[in-house]
């Protein structure tokens, strides 16, 4: 935390002389609010207040229905605008909020004492207690604020037990007041000059948040994304960092950005290193792709800031992906980044046609991720879920992106303890955290049964063990969060054989497509680690039973099966794919192998 003391106090803020006191303060809401952006969470609650429209002033901003809740640990608020904007950038919106119940201290507005003044557009506000007031920033009240791109409606949290200058706290005596204010002409104020909104926080605490639980089970494909800031992945001190995450997640492909000096080999070594295995990479831009089984095709889309990979498939995800890890322009490059997402879903169209670069089938999921930038307007996100390109006279027609005609799902994944959406997390900043790595994904052939963040200084002393990791972890390696999923393929589950052999899963252990053989990995269930192993039926794809493998007894519930490609006479088979499944399965079980000649 870090406080700045200010001399002088720059607030627009003009005192009203007529003083018009909130009614009885709304009832307490504890409610389980995931910051993230999406608002979900916020459904079926009753505003707190709803403001008339029509009264804003030059900026568009007109305020309308507010929302208000708690949890234990933070204060949250959801307020529509009125106009499309993004809440960190160019305008004057300001929240104060009277959180000692005493109107006489504080901030004076006539009709409240405010002990904190927010002021979104600037990024910074100040704080008043018995004697003073100090300038603070995000991280002086933990303050959060979502969705990060353009919106019309937005939520924040402010934590309560928040010590803005490091001695007085926050948050006193119930009920809290609160009153919103466009600060630019004619601006408007909700609830109207001379008002506010009154709310009781309590004690009451929602249902308690259970953790995430990362550990790695066997059939999913697990994918990360992760920004490794400028390299840092291969610097001495951030690396030992970034060896103990990766260790923690175990992924199967990860996507990194910002590898600008060094090689996918010298990336690939590293990974093995730390992860064991043999890994595929390539690199394109600043972007390295690495994955457990291979690299079929890639392909260098917008510019550069786009890498296209088709890998093969692994464990439950049955056929061949196309991977797009994104790096988009920063800031406030809006016409480049929204390009970018026009040629992303050129590239996506085209695999969907025959004919082109690239063509796919509905069995092959589309997965873009990476860190997206998208800290300007929601028009580039949109175009990246649903297929609407901005510039149609150079990047073509719209089209639904995903195989069954609709939108591709956009995976928001929390942290594995904690309320909170965001990627990218910077103290020093004036800029609170933010969502910006982002797993988008075909829906219609790929499902994601776990999903999340890990930012290591939110981990308690037991989940830190647990997983190998120290407390500064994250915040050493890089300024943005590990993003990461586990994947099937629709309709994916456990092979579960007959009572006498127990629970067994047959997944991919190796290249997928082989060049020649391939091999799987057999793991028993708890019941079943005492049994023989069942014997492996491979059938090509007429159905014909071609050869039978007989595993020997797996070592601690689990043992790689080597296939050599060849049949029960000794003879090789032709390329092509092939299917593999316990004999006592039925076909839900079979894991398909493609043979490389």
């Amino acid at each position: 935390m870090h406080h700045r003391r200010s001399a002088s106090l720059f607030l627009a803020a003009p005192i009203i002389l007529a003083m018009n006191l909130a009614g009885p303060a709304a009832q307490a809401d504890a409610r389980r609010i995931l910051l993230d952006g999406a608002l979900e969470d916020w459904t079926g609650l009753a505003p707190v207040h709803i403001d008339p429209t029509g009264d804003g002033g030059t900026s568009g901003i007109d305020l309308a229905s507010i929302w208000m809740a708690h949890d234990e640990a933070r204060f949250f608020i959801a307020f529509e605008v009125g106009t499309d904007l993004v809440l960190s950038e160019t305008n004057l919106l300001t929240l104060y909020l009277d959180t000692d119940n005493n109107a006489a201290t504080g901030y004076p507005l006539g009709f409240m004492g405010a002990e904190l003044v927010w002021n979104f557009g600037n990024r910074n506000g100040h704080f008043f207690y018995s004697g003073g007031y100090v300038a603070i920033s995000w991280d002086d009240i933990e303050l959060l604020a979502g969705p990060t791109h353009s919106s019309t409606v937005f939520e924040i949290a402010i934590a309560r037990d928040a010590l803005p200058d490091g001695v007085h706290p926050l948050f006193g005596a119930s009920p809290i007041r609160a009153a919103f204010r466009d600060q630019s002409g004619g601006g408007d104020w909700a609830p109207n000059m001379g008002s506010a909104i009154a709310y009781t926080l309590d004690s009451q605490s929602p249902a308690p948040l259970e953790p995430i639980d990362i550990t790695r089970q066997p059939g999913p494909m697990r994918l990360v994304t992760y920004n490794v800031l400028q390299d840092q992945l291969f610097d001495y001190i951030p690396r030992q960092s970034f060896r103990r995450i990766l260790q923690a997640i175990e992924p199967d492909v990860i996507a990194f950005q910002e590898i600008y000096n060094h090689t996918a080999t010298e990336t690939r070594l590293l990974i093995e290193s730390w992860l064991g295995g043999t890994w595929d990479a390539y690199k394109i831009s600043d972007k390295v792709l690495l994955t457990r089984t291979s690299i079929l095709a890639h392909y260098e889309i917008a510019g550069g800031r786009g890498a296209a990979y088709l890998v093969a498939p692994m464990g439950d995800v049955t056929d061949s992906l196309l991977i797009i890890n994104v790096h988009l322009s920063c800031c406030t490059a809006d016409p480049e980044r929204q390009e970018q997402c026009d040629a992303i879903m050129a590239f996506i169209r085209d695999a969907h046609e025959p004919g082109g670069q690239i063509d796919l089938t509905p069995d092959n999921p589309i997965i873009i991720t990476g860190d997206t930038n998208f800290v300007g307007l929601r028009r580039q996100l949109t175009t990246l879920l649903t297929g609407d390109i901005l510039d149609n006279t150079t990047y073509g027609p719209d089209f639904p992106p995903d195989w069954d005609g609709s939108d591709l799902t956009d995976r928001i994944s929390r942290h594995v303890t904690e309320p909170v959406g965001y990627t990218w997390y910077k103290p020093w900043s004036t800029y609170w955290p933010s969502r910006l790595d982002y797993i988008i994904y075909s829906d219609s052939n790929l499902g994601v049964p776990m999903s999340a963040t890990l930012q290591t200084e939110l981990l308690g002393e037991s989940y830190l063990l647990e997983y190998g990791l120290e407390p500064n972890d994250t915040s050493t390696a890089s300024d943005h969060i590990p993003h990461f999923a586990d994947l099937v393929s629709s309709g994916q589950s456990v092979v579960e054989l007959s009572p006498a052999l127990g629970n067994w899963r047959l997944s991919l252990a190796g290249p997928n497509p082989g060049a020649g053989e391939a091999r799987l990995l057999l793991e028993a269930g708890r019941l079943a680690r005492s049994e023989r192993a069942p014997d492996l039926w491979i059938h090509d794809a007429a159905g014909r039973l071609i050869r039978v493998l007989s595993p020997v007894a797996p070592d601690q519930g689990r043992t790689v099966v080597r296939w050599d490609g060849r049949d029960a006479g000794g003879r090789t088979v032709a390329a092509g794919a092939y299917w593999v499944r316990p004999a006592a399965a039925g076909e839900a079980g079979a894991v398909r192998v493609i043979i490389l000649r």
